[in-house]
């Protein structure tokens, strides 16, 4: 006990070896404190390190992992390619797997915490080398990530055009890893000038936000002229309420207004139209509980009815499907007919729960524009 050790893999080309080699291992981890095991295991961890036909069997790949558990043995961090061995065939049965591994427990980092594998492109050989290093100032590159928030930015279709034409010599294959990474290259640069510190963008947003809304409710206060009273909303009803009462209170109950048209020069002289507003309620609050009756001359009418007739030839253009009365070649009735069959829908059984909300539009001719 206590020793500690480099442990080289044989040959595991059968499971029978595989199995062997497995109790091996489980009699050297009640040995050996430190050590490191490295080699060509002859099979992987997962479905996700192979690539090509001929998959492993899912029980040799979980009799390998139960004894990497058992021995407390795990990957050594490390950085290259992906797979450590090909068979070089074809396209059509080429395959790619990660057999070679370097394995460690968790002693071994402790005296070693900056161990690094390398896997190294393979070569003439079907295997790459695993090159491992001590290496106490370096830093693992970060993985590329798409972010599809780039899709939003005006300058993204640019960017990627521009970086995917930049001429690249070499195969077919040599042009598109090139191209691709010049991509890349351009996404980072912009990620990093429009997207990196969002954390501390929007501490700064916040800050901005609540001055601006602290601003905003002191405004309500002096206008509402309300004094030692606190609301957490600074932007609520009550202090409306009390501006626009201050605001309809120089409204005469009885009253005219006259309001002057200027029609084009040549035509007239400007006009002076008699409005005449009539209460709707018995007590009135503001200037929509009143009913305008215009005194208009029969020259605005025949002006109104004109360009009533030029634009209702373009009303269903300009007004929205929602609308169904009122418009040239629509009818109401379908709008009725389809609100009776939702409402009738909703009787059936095993629907799941909901709502029908009826909203009260305010009428066309309660408003003057």
């Amino acid at each position: 006990m206590g020793e500690s050790g480099c442990f080289l893999t044989p040959d595991c080309n059968d499971a029978d070896t595989r199995e062997r080699l497995w109790d091996e291992l489980r009699q050297l981890a009640n040995i050996v404190a430190d050590w490191i095991v490295l080699g060509d295991f002859n099979i992987v961890r997962a479905m996700e390190e192979r690539i090509g036909p001929h998959l492993r069997s899912l029980s040799e790949i979980m009799a390998f992992n139960q004894c990497l558990l058992d021995s407390n043995l795990d990957d050594l961090q490390g950085y290259g390619c992906e797979h450590t061995w090909t068979n070089k065939q074809d396209v059509g049965t080429r395959v790619w797997s990660k057999l070679d591994r370097v394995l460690t427990n968790a002693s071994w980092l402790v005296d070693v915490p900056h161990a690094l594998v390398t896997v190294l492109p393979p070569g003439i050989s079907d295997h790459s080398p695993l090159l491992i290093q001590n290496k106490e100032n370096y830093q693992i590159r970060r993985r590329f990530s798409y972010l599809t928030c780039w899709e939003e930015h005006k300058d993204y279709d640019t960017i990627v055009s521009e970086a995917w034409q930049i001429p690249t010599k070499g195969n077919a294959m040599f042009i598109l890893f090139a191209k691709l990474k010049n991509v890349r290259q351009k996404l980072i640069i912009l990620h990093k000038n429009n997207y990196s510190g969002l954390a501390a963008k929007e501490k700064d947003l916040l800050e901005k936000y609540w001055t601006l809304r602290k601003t905003k409710r002191s405004s309500l206060i002096q206008r509402a002229k309300i004094h030692d009273i606190n609301y957490n909303d600074g932007a609520n009803n009550y202090f409306f309420a009390k501006i626009a009462i201050r605001k309809h209170k120089s409204i005469i109950g009885n009253f005219v207004l006259l309001f002057r048209l200027t029609s084009k020069p040549g035509l007239c002289l400007s006009k002076l139209i008699l409005l005449a507003l009539i209460r709707k309620k018995p007590v009135v609050t503001s200037v929509m509980d009143y009913r305008p009756i215009p005194g208009c001359t029969i020259f605005y009418k025949i002006v109104s009815k004109i360009l009533c007739d030029r634009l209702k030839p373009h009303s269903p253009t300009i007004v929205g499907k929602e609308q169904g009365a009122f418009v040239a070649s629509r009818c109401i009735f379908e709008n009725i007919m389809l609100t009776q069959s939702l409402i009738k829908g909703y009787g059936h059984r095993g629907i799941s729960p909901r709502c029908m909300i009826k909203v009260d539009i305010k009428k066309a001719f309660d408003s003057l524009h």
